[in-house]
């Protein structure tokens, strides 16, 4: 999953927005307006600022094709936009070690790592959240969800190399 942002460079009507484009619904909690789109398949969110995120892409080229898409659509309702500042804000990506995990028992080898001076930060509460969140403090910084399944989100990345490289960095710790 990628997320990118970036700005319109003007402001938009929210309620003109959602009149005029298909697939646009007005979030009132949030004071935006959300436009669902096909191909390729995202989500794009827009806010009075005239600032918007894409979310959703598989790629990053998906995320720039989807950027393009809105861009147009916004300029079809009448404002004149023009894309500024168009940047990957997080970068997610999930994998698996191929077996069950003792998390309680991970919860204290990676708490024996830390006081050793270890470079991340981990939290366990089964109570609260199924799975163990590791936090690197490493540039680059990222995060890790690891679950009893043996699956793990890799989240924080600004590329799919980056990903890649922090999986292959933190595999070992499993």
């Amino acid at each position: 999953n990628v997320v990118a942002k970036a700005s319109l460079s003007c402001r938009l009507d929210l309620q003109l927005l959602t009149r005029q484009m298909r697939n646009a619904t007005l979030a009132k909690n949030f004071c935006m307006a959300v436009v669902k789109l096909r191909s390729p398949p995202t989500t794009a969110m827009f806010f009075v600022s005239g600032k918007r995120v894409v979310t959703g892409a598989r790629t990053v080229g998906e995320s720039k094709v989807a950027t393009r898409k809105v861009v147009k659509m916004v300029k079809k309702v009448g404002f004149p936009a023009v894309l500024e500042g168009w940047e990957v804000v997080n970068v997610v990506g999930a994998g698996s070690v191929g077996h069950l995990l003792d998390l309680p028992a991970l919860d204290i080898e990676f708490d024996r790592i830390i006081r050793a001076g270890g470079e991340f930060e981990v939290h366990y509460s089964v109570e609260l959240f199924p799975g163990l969140t590791c936090k690197v403090r490493e540039v680059p910084r990222c995060s890790f969800v690891v679950f009893t399944s043996g699956k793990v989100n890799v989240m924080g990345a600004k590329s799919a190399e980056e990903v890649k490289e922090r999986w292959e960095w933190f595999l070992p710790f499993l």
